[in-house]
């Protein structure tokens, strides 16, 4: 079910304040956002997500940088603190946890039953995590560069793996390629499918 317009505007104005609230790369969370959107739209279907998973994907895609506020070292922890935090309106708890949980698997450490807040949710809700985390930390890496290189991804579905096609902005993609790669493996465990990454030749 789709939240009421009022609900959206003020999780929307509350996002939006957290971010301007915190020194970080802003457009790089655009990007990522844009990115995490392509994706989620195209393996809606694969991953069975609904709209307010999506949705809840979005949000997370635009905070999961916050914690470069503190600086570089640990900033995905930092991230799910400041999420936390208390700043965020219009949210469910679950749901602050849901997006503080993607942002704080979004490099490094994937969700874990050890992990006491992810252990915590609901068995539905670490599902949910796992699948968006998934396509969140490979959003992140497509734009690895913070240079929004990467125009689109496109998925192209094979009987024994995914095809994940790159078409550049602009220039070369060799780093995000890189950074995709590394960090595919959660994607392929939730599709049960290898995920192989190229990118279209752009024109002289």
């Amino acid at each position: 079910m789709n939240e009421p317009v009022e609900a959206a505007d003020l999780r929307d104005r509350s996002v939006a304040k957290l971010m301007a609230e915190c020194d970080f790369a802003r457009g790089h969370a655009r990007q990522v956002h844009v990115l995490a959107d392509r994706l989620a739209d195209q393996l809606t279907r694969e991953l069975v997500l609904g709209p307010d998973d999506r949705s809840i994907l979005g949000y997370a895609a635009l905070l999961h940088d916050v914690g470069w506020h503190f600086g570089q070292r640990k900033h995905h922890r930092r991230s799910y603190e400041l999420i936390t935090s208390g700043r965020l309106e219009g949210f469910g708890l679950v749901q602050v946890e849901m997006i503080a949980l993607f942002a704080r698997y979004h490099r490094k450490a994937t969700p874990k039953l050890r992990h006491q807040p992810f252990a915590r949710l609901a068995a539905h809700d670490r599902q949910t995590v796992t699948k968006l985390a998934a396509i969140l930390r490979v959003a992140d890496g497509l734009d690895r560069g913070h240079r929004s290189a990467v125009r689109d991804a496109r998925v192209e579905f094979e009987p024994q793996r995914v095809q994940l096609v790159l078409t550049p902005a602009f220039g070369d993609v060799d780093a995000e390629l890189w950074a995709a790669d590394r960090k595919k493996k959660l994607l392929e465990t939730v599709l049960g499918r290898a995920v192989h990454l190229t990118a279209l030749t752009t024109q002289a």
